[in-house]
């Protein structure tokens, strides 16, 4: 075939259709359930609105309306009375144009289509003379009539659909004649529609002949005419125009007002309105505002106690807390805390203090360091089994665990470490807490890793202590890796004396990996005597050495007196020497100090709240005080109080507890947030001016170094802006002004700049240690190494 023929015999109109069906009907795909649904649903809409060929609407159309309102009856009556009228209204325009209110127009189709036709009882009494119009008063003929609503006068019945049928039946079933669903809404209209003033003649709606009056409710009926057109308000006809007062041809007057009624409206539109006194209302406030703000700026003076309280009752009066109707828990930063009710003054929580103080019974951190595998956990493991505080069920499910790991001598050190991380790799990755009791005190255990990767970890855990348990690795060879200049022996030591534990039990583990040899572990203490005492601590009233086996159980709590140790070794034991420790003077006077170490989610029986840990550096903290969260602007209410397990009202300086706090999310406090009173906050400093001790570093300090500054549990950056001078480490004079370089072991004057960025604009908590000392210490690292460490003496 030619191009030309191919050509001529293309079907344009096929090649151009695409393949979505048009015809498609959405019948034919209906599930036999909305299928009946639909049926029921259209025997509804027939009931209200009369047979299709009576109301004018195809029983197709029905149907898609139900379809598109999902079988609702009554919302697709609404929707086919609505288009319906639309219809009727834009013919109407397209054959008349604009009708004029009062002409004598033909009636709306849409009172051709009423809802059903009433058929009233016989002793219903005649409705008012509005609703209906009389026959009589029709006229005998009409403009035009609609062929669909005349009726045959003469003929056969004609036959009744299926669907007709099925709606016949369903009406005998209920023993109620058509169109009574209506009855009762013709009643209520009726009974509430006014009578009319003027008779129906006077309406200005042309009628349509009885002869051809379709059956169903008439919108006149359903909606009557009260009265003639009133004439048009003066909003009217700002509204319409002239062209409605010239149609309508009323005469536009307003209605009169006697003395009286003035004088009634004067009265009421003399006063105030309720807008008028809001407003009012809410510009004095704004003032109140104001003049509290001025005064606030003008106050010049350090924020006192009484001048914080006298704050608070400012803002109290301004209404600033948070509204009934605010979300619940929420936290508004413009609100000031609540008042705090507490169950006991300050006086009795001192004296409690001081009376427990006065009992021999003594309560203390210990921290746990060491080069890495020098049997720190193994030790201490131990000794939880041997003090009765872990369970030896629970000895015996970690000794079985381990064996089949091929990690059998780690069952003691499983007690502490818990994390299958741990585990595997048989190494303490973060800090392990945990308490136990010896004769004469309670210790809060913090077994630290001994990493140098988890140094930071360490810091953290030591932070928290006032003695140290300094565990040395007997092996041959072991010592002399973790003595070493890169060992964790060293810096650990280092580190506790800087964070200002003065206390130190030396225990000089793993002797029977030598034969219980007297020589090692003399040789051992002559090594690390000279390196403490030059670290900073007393030899003769702080530091005890203790040999001893951990995974033996020798020179733990006991000491066999026919064993290998007995033939030289006559000093105390472990335990022993836990009860020598001194607990340190504890600042309960001071204001409420806590560090966070730790956030988590409440969801345990004590509490659901959310979950802070850490240990109280000075004052003390009950349950129902309000803490705030530094840096930041948000606050909280003590909940509950854990220590050692149990809930308790208070806890004080010292104590390693957990609170349980309301009203704070988490994140809002973090790890190195610091929790104290909105009465006495700590300052946010963004630089500081600190006395440093400098140790080994391997590059240089200079002006300008970065450095990573460790305070408690916080970790921020921060940068040497300036070497200020150069001290003597015996007298505290100054050597040298402005030193180009800090070398080591000199003790130094700095300026450091905290922060990076605007993440830090706030600052950090610190205070200088004439306020408080514990909030004072800071360490400084750089490149995985501690490079110094000092004391914050100013705040810039």
């Amino acid at each position: 075939m030619s191009r030309h023929r191919a050509v001529r015999n293309l079907d344009l109109a096929e090649e151009l259709a695409d393949d979505f069906d048009h015809d498609a009907d959405f019948l034919d795909d209906i599930s036999p359930e909305d299928h009946d649904a639909l049926e029921h649903a259209l025997l509804a809409v027939i009931d209200t609105l009369g047979e299709p060929e009576e109301c004018g609407i195809s029983e197709r159309r029905m149907k898609e309306a139900l379809w598109e309102t999902y079988f609702d009856a009554p919302a697709a009556v609404d929707m086919l009375m609505e288009a319906k009228e639309q219809e009727e209204a834009q013919a109407r325009k397209r054959a008349d144009g604009f009708t004029d209110v009062g002409t004598n127009a033909k009636a709306p189709r849409l009172q051709h289509t009423s809802r059903a036709p009433l058929r009233l009882p016989a002793d219903t009494p005649p409705a008012p003379q509005g609703l209906s119009p009389a026959p009589a008063e029709r006229p005998a003929t009409s403009p035009a009539s609609s062929p669909r609503s005349a009726s045959p006068a003469t003929g056969a019945p004609k036959k009744l659909s299926k669907l007709q049928q099925k709606l016949q039946a369903n009406r005998e079933k209920m023993g109620a004649a058509p169109g009574a669903g209506t009855k009762g809404i013709a009643r209520l209209l009726s009974s509430r529609s006014p009578k009319a003033t003027t008779p129906r003649a006077s309406s200005p709606v042309a009628t349509e002949p009885a002869a051809t009056a379709p059956s169903g409710a008439q919108l006149s009926t359903l909606f009557p005419r009260t009265g003639p057109l009133q004439p048009f308000s003066s909003f009217g006809r700002t509204l319409g125009g002239l062209a409605c007062v010239q149609a309508t041809g009323a005469h536009i007057s307003l209605p009169k007002k006697t003395d009286a009624e003035m004088e009634q409206l004067q009265a009421a539109f003399s006063q105030l309105s309720p807008d008028d006194v809001n407003m009012l209302t809410a510009e004095k406030e704004k003032r109140a505002q104001a003049q509290a703000a001025e005064k606030a700026s003008k106050a010049a003076a350090k924020p006192t106690a009484g001048r914080v309280q006298q704050l608070r009752q400012s803002l109290g009066k301004m209404s600033l807390q948070s509204s009934p109707g605010s979300s619940p828990g929420g936290t508004s930063r413009s609100s000031a805390p609540p008042t705090p009710k507490l169950s006991l003054s300050r006086e009795q929580i001192l004296d409690q203090l001081h009376a427990q103080d006065a009992q021999q019974t003594r309560e203390m951190g210990l921290v746990v360091v060491g080069h890495v595998d020098a049997g720190k956990s193994t030790l201490m493991g131990r000794m939880l089994v041997e003090l009765g505080q872990v369970s030896e069920r629970e000895h015996q499910s970690n000794a079985r665990q381990s064996a089949k790991m091929g990690k059998g001598s780690f069952a003691y050190a499983w007690a502490l470490d818990s994390s299958e991380e741990e585990r595997a790799r048989g190494i303490t990755i973060d800090v392990a807490q945990d308490s136990f009791r010896t004769d004469n005190s309670v210790f809060h255990l913090l077994d630290a890793p001994g990493h140098s990767d988890f140094v930071p970890n360490m810091i953290s855990g030591a932070a928290q202590a006032d003695a140290g348990v300094l565990v040395i690795d007997a092996a041959t060879g072991a010592f002399e890796s973790g003595f070493g200049p890169r060992g964790q022996t060293r810096e650990h030591a280092t580190l506790l004396r800087s964070l200002g534990v003065q206390q130190l039990i030396v225990v000089v583990n793993k002797l029977d990996a030598v034969a219980y040899s007297q020589a090692r572990y003399e040789d051992i203490c002559v090594q690390l005597r000279p390196f403490l005492q030059q670290g900073g601590f007393d030899l003769s009233k702080h530091v005890q050495f203790v040999p001893c086996a951990a995974l033996e159980g020798e020179n733990l709590r006991h000491r066999s007196s026919d064993g290998p140790l007995a033939t030289w070794y006559t000093g105390a034991t472990l335990s022993e020497a836990l009860d020598r420790l001194q607990q340190p003077p504890r600042m309960y006077d001071a204001p409420l100090r806590l560090p966070v170490s730790n956030v988590f989610k409440g969801g345990s029986a004590l509490s659901s709240g959310l979950g802070v840990s850490g240990r109280i550096v000075s004052g003390f903290v009950q349950v129902g005080e309000v803490v705030r969260a530094q840096p930041g602007d948000d606050w909280g209410t003590v909940k509950a109080i854990e220590l050692d397990g149990d809930l308790r009202p208070w806890a004080a300086a010292g104590s390693s507890v957990t609170l349980y706090l309301t009203n704070l999310e988490a994140n809002q406090v973090h790890v190195g947030s610091l929790l104290s009173p909105p009465s006495a906050l700590v300052p946010l400093a963004k630089e500081i001016v600190v006395q440093v001790l400098v140790f080994q570093p391997t590059y240089p300090l200079v002006r300008g170094t970065a450095v990573e500054v460790y305070h408690h549990s916080a970790d921020m950056p921060g940068q040497l802006t300036e070497l200020i001078s150069v001290l003597d480490k015996g007298t505290g004079e100054v050597i040298r002004q402005q030193p180009r370089v800090l070398q080591h072991h000199v003790t130094a004057l700095v300026r450091v700049k905290l922060g990076h960025g605007a993440r830090d604009a706030s600052g950090f908590p610190i205070e200088d240690f004439k306020t408080n000392k514990e909030m004072a210490r800071v360490l400084f690292r750089m490149n995985s190494e501690t490079v110094a460490a000092g004391i914050v003496v100013d705040l810039v």
